[in-house]
């Protein structure tokens, strides 16, 4: 792990004596079967350093572990981010589908966002500021999938979800008559019919299209989204 700071008299003195705005960067890299991470590393530091009084955290080839330590640290110093106008954090790995990447150590495969911007949602000397993650990896399709092993045990997607919303975004809800809310009515009923034959991605658009067939003048469409290819409650 490398630790570099510059003061702002120093970021100054490079760029005409213009202030520069502070900055904490963190950049997370991994090297196995990848090319050019010394490159880009230097590349984010040197950006960094020229337009911004930036202070960078390197940490490379860690484990999900040893990241969650170092991050605790930072939390336990979370006074000194109130000086900070804003976070960004570089991610420079082998990944999968919507955010999971495969960490070097152990093969591990761990969500993106919640190990490495959640976190900062903690500090409220960074409320109102920007923080900023960046992903360098590859998002690969999940047909293509195969469990990676970690000491004898199949590793899974550690934040499997879907979440559905019963409206697009920026529009509202409707009311079917006295009987509920149309969405959960729909779902409800696409459920007791097609549970056992369709699949859940299925099923959701089928509730979708339903709004259509139903001739709500507002785009009030439900949306839903998910970070797995599909899912089956039944085999």
């Amino acid at each position: 792990m490398e630790t570099t700071k510059e003061t702002s008299n120093e970021a100054c003195a490079k760029d005409a004596g213009e202030m520069k705005l502070k900055c904490f960067v963190i950049i997370v890299g991994f090297d196995l079967s990848r090319d050019g991470l010394k490159e880009d590393i230097e590349r984010i530091k040197n950006t960094f350093r020229r337009l911004f009084d930036a202070t960078i955290l390197i940490l490379e080839n860690k484990t999900k572990k040893e990241i969650m330590k170092e991050y605790r640290n930072l939390f336990l110093n979370k006074h000194t981010f109130a000086e900070y106008k804003f976070v960004a954090v570089f991610c420079l790995s082998h990944g999968l589908d919507d955010g999971q990447l495969i960490l070097n150590p152990g093969r591990e495969i761990v969500d993106a966002q919640r190990l490495l911007l959640n976190p900062f949602f903690k500090f409220e000397q960074l409320d109102q500021k920007l923080k900023w993650l960046v992903v360098q990896s590859c998002r690969g399709d999940l047909n293509d999938y195969r469990p990676l092993q970690h000491d004898g045990i199949t590793g899974v997607f550690p934040d499997f979800h879907f979440i559905s919303y019963c409206t697009g975004e920026g529009t509202v809800s409707f009311q079917l008559n006295t009987e509920g809310k149309i969405y959960i009515q729909t779902l409800c009923k696409e459920l007791e019919t097609n549970v056992r034959e369709k699949s859940l991605c299925e099923m959701l658009d089928n509730v979708n299209l339903s709004f259509v067939n139903l001739g709500i003048a507002q785009p009030a469409r439900p949306d839903y989204k998910k970070n797995v290819n599909d899912y089956r409650f039944y085999e």
